[in-house]
């Protein structure tokens, strides 16, 4: 009988889990760096999330190196501001994806033209444009203002990339 409560508590355990979990809704994160034409980082520029309905959903400021990180979002799909603060840099908001696995989105910004943003999904460990061994994913591409940005735009516009 012993054996058998005990059974029978593993099993209830297991179902309410799992439960637990269809009902939840998923989290993920969005990260990635902000750099200028040259590559190097810039510090002070804030990345806002909103819903689709509009709403300030998380906001964050790029650190010295540039990196930032939205949490615990809800997967779905968001408007992402860069907001370039007090700098001579032009913002832009795009829209993005965010499913799962996550989403690192890298922007590179300028005081002539308004920031371009690259995606890949997944959370990127290393490289500028998450592009390398710690990557998962692909190189995606952004929409704003009808408008669509990838490396092709940022190439076409005389971009100087930096190396990997």
């Amino acid at each position: 009988m012993k054996k058998t409560g005990c059974m029978f508590l593993v099993v209830a355990i297991l179902v309410v889990g799992s439960l637990s979990k269809l009902g939840g809704q998923q989290a993920a994160s969005i990260v990635g760096t902000v750099v200028d034409t040259q590559g190097k980082p810039v510090a002070g520029v804030k990345i806002i999330a909103q819903d689709t309905s509009g709403k300030v959903v998380a906001e964050t400021v790029a650190d010295a190196e540039g990196r930032y990180s939205l949490e615990k979002l809800p997967v779905g799909q968001y408007h992402l501001a860069l907001d370039p603060a007090n700098t001579c840099f032009l913002g832009e908001t795009v829209v993005a994806a965010l499913a799962e696995e996550g989403l690192t989105v890298n922007w590179v910004v300028s005081c002539g033209t308004n920031a371009v943003a690259y995606a890949s999904a997944g959370i990127a460990s290393e490289g500028i444009f998450g592009i390398g061994s710690g990557a998962t994913g692909f190189l995606g591409l952004l929409f704003s203002a009808g408008t669509m940005f990838g490396l092709g735009t940022l190439l076409d516009e005389g971009v100087n990339t930096p190396s990997q």
